[in-house]
């Protein structure tokens, strides 16, 4: 079962020691980049949930060449996140099974960030 971080504890972790975890947007390319609901933080990182496990099975230097960034090691602090929760919940999952122990859900994803 995946652990969760709420939107205000993430805003806090964002604005206090942004370099400390990982912010993976599990969104469509299309969806990441759209105006209505734009990545939540400029340290935000795209990978699809139907490409997440297949990245993560990447050596370090392939992740990199092909996401742009280091490849999270499995103690690190990663947040993932989508549009409204469930892909981020699985993604969350996937990176669980795969080792990574320090990984949590942000359940009100995006559309729960840009909500007034």
């Amino acid at each position: 079962m995946a652990k969760l971080i709420t939107k205000q504890e993430l805003s806090s972790l964002l604005q206090t020691n942004p370099s400390h975890v990982v912010l993976l947007d599990v969104r469509e390319p299309s969806e990441y980049t759209s105006s209505d609901l734009p990545a939540i933080h400029s340290s935000a990182h795209n990978i699809p949930i139907n490409t997440l496990k297949e990245a993560f099975h990447l050596n370090d230097t392939e992740f990199k060449n092909k996401y742009g960034f280091e490849k999270p090691k499995p103690t690190d602090s990663i947040v993932c996140y989508c549009k409204l929760g469930g892909r981020a919940q699985k993604a969350t999952d996937t990176l669980a099974e795969l080792g990574y122990e320090n990984v949590r859900c942000f359940k009100g994803s995006a559309s729960e960030w840009w909500s007034n």
